[in-house]
């Protein structure tokens, strides 16, 4: 009976080490794919601020590419009334 017990707790002692094993491949695992996931966040903020940016710059672009039509505009508008 003793013998028993004693090759069971070296089964249960062996699946122990094989899972902590496991567990530690899991963990690097889970590990690389935090940072990998910190990255595309990352790069992810990076192309909203660009296009932000980029759609900053057509509000922009708009004014002050219709601010000389206006003024021609209001030319026309005078020379016609005079």
């Amino acid at each position: 009976m003793r013998a028993e017990f004693k090759t069971l707790r070296a089964e249960i002692q062996a699946v122990r080490t094989e899972l902590k094993g496991q567990i530690q491949a899991v963990r690097v695992e889970v590990h690389q794919m935090d940072k990998r996931l910190e990255q595309v966040w990352a790069l992810l903020m990076i192309v909203i601020a660009g296009i932000m940016g980029l759609i900053g710059f057509v509000i922009w672009d708009r004014k002050t590419a219709m601010r000389p039509v206006d003024q021609e505009v209001q030319l026309l508008k005078q020379e016609l009334d005079a």
